[in-house]
């Protein structure tokens, strides 16, 4: 659980295939920027937040979120070395959808992970 003295430095979404959780080549530039944010301060850190559609049963959901969210933070700690400390996890699964759920383009939009960089105040 993080602190409740944090500030959201930046957020960046990045989107997924239905039923799929490999990182597009479409969405690398919003994880480089991310993780180009994390190496100018040691100090911030991401929380990496993993959604889905409303396709599929609960549990099914939750562990895709899961998937995508670990995915996200793999790439960064593999391709950036971004410390895997300064990377949180949470999952939603289908529980937090920003798009109706009852078209395409919907499930499409919230087929995601959602990646806030956060800094912390000093006391």
């Amino acid at each position: 659980m993080l602190p409740k003295d944090y500030t959201v430095i930046m957020t960046e979404e990045i989107y997924f295939d239905f039923n799929k959780f490999d990182i597009k080549a479409s969405e690398i530039p919003a994880l480089d920027r991310v993780a180009e944010k994390l190496k100018s301060d040691p100090d911030l850190i991401a929380e990496c937040k993993g959604h889905t559609d409303g396709i599929g049963g609960t549990d099914y959901n939750i562990v895709l979120g899961q998937k995508r969210a670990d995915a996200a933070r793999m790439y960064l700690i593999d391709k950036h070395g971004i410390n895997m400390g300064r990377i949180a996890i949470r999952t939603f699964g289908e529980d937090a959808p920003i798009a109706s759920n009852d078209e395409d383009g919907g499930r499409a939009k919230n087929r995601r992970v959602t990646i806030d960089v956060l800094g912390f105040a000093t006391n």
